[in-house]
């Protein structure tokens, strides 16, 4: 999206495009007379060409006054740009309710293909991390800019199995990133925490160290998907997870298929790895300005001595 600084600037195109006009018009008038009383019938047709060139390279003069009046007014442009001191840890739920069926085939599966999808999201050199957690948490991957390693340790995630500590993984997640830079912790899980520390309270003291942390909900609050070996449902705890997220200025999103998954993941992916700044297209305006006015002075100059 582009804006400007100093907007009414844009005013000055008005009289500029005022001037164009009334010299074409003036400058046609003149033409149609010059043919109508010319007593050299064969000159006719090269003097049109001549003439219709010098009138492009007289627009491209105005072209080059409307630029000048447009940097005038500082325009600038938001764009998305790649942080180079980002780093991030992908905490991935195995607990037993992961192996629910209400994915495709199971959410642990399409768990690891969002987070291929997170990976490939993100610009080339991001620092990445991946902690898997059950009954306790898991370093699957120690942060890497290498991409290739961040790929294949998806490979390593253990099957889903035992308890949820979302707490620990949180902590284990949050001692793995550094101290400066934009740090990011994605949690992906049910939510339906069953070991200590408290997610919540554990997100607290996280956030305050200027490290955020999103939160993805997989599954269904309202599931008929059972625990794997169990008569339990596979549930999601939405509001916990939205606890999580809100006390580390994160965001949460939920996941009812695999699809939404893959696209929430991207999502944050390009949240926690790029930022939009404004950058300034004056310079650009300068050169283009600049180059338009030269080449319709050089253009009639040599027109007219030719």
């Amino acid at each position: 999206m582009i804006a400007f600084a100093h907007p009414w600037m844009l005013v000055l195109l008005l009289p500029l495009a005022a001037l164009a006009l009334w010299q074409s018009a003036v400058e046609a008038g003149a033409r149609a007379r010059a043919m109508a009383y010319s007593s050299l019938p064969a000159v006719v047709p090269y003097a049109r060409d001549v003439a219709r060139v010098l009138f492009a390279l007289r627009l491209l003069a105005y072209l080059g006054m409307a630029l000048i009046v447009v940097a005038l007014a500082a325009p600038n442009a938001t764009v998305g740009v790649p942080l180079r001191d980002a780093a991030a840890i992908i905490c991935i739920d195995t607990s037993g309710s992961m192996g629910a069926d209400d994915f495709a085939p199971t959410r642990s599966v399409a768990a690891s293909a969002a987070a291929r999808r997170f990976i490939d999201a993100m610009p080339a050199g991001t620092s990445l991390g991946i902690v898997s957690f059950a009954g306790d948490a898991q370093v699957v991957l120690i942060p890497t800019r290498e991409r290739d390693q961040q790929r294949a340790a998806l490979e390593r995630i253990p099957a889903p199995n035992g308890a949820t500590a979302i707490g620990a993984a949180l902590v284990t997640a949050a001692s793995l990133l550094p101290k400066h830079g934009r740090r990011a912790i994605v949690l992906l899980t049910d939510g339906e925490n069953n070991r200590p520390p408290d997610p919540q309270q554990t997100a607290s003291q996280i956030g305050r160290r200027g490290i955020q942390i999103d939160t993805i909900g997989i599954g269904l609050s309202q599931t008929t998907a059972l625990i794997p070996g169990t008569n339990e449902l596979a549930g999601l705890d939405a509001p916990s997870l939205q606890a999580i997220a809100t006390a580390a200025h994160g965001s949460y999103a939920q996941a009812s298929n695999a699809g939404e998954l893959a696209a929430a993941f991207t999502r944050v992916a390009r949240a926690v790895s790029w930022e939009r700044r404004r950058e300034p297209l004056t310079g650009i305006c300068i050169a283009a300005a600049l180059a338009a006015l030269m080449l319709s002075a050089f253009g009639q100059t040599a027109m007219l001595r030719g």
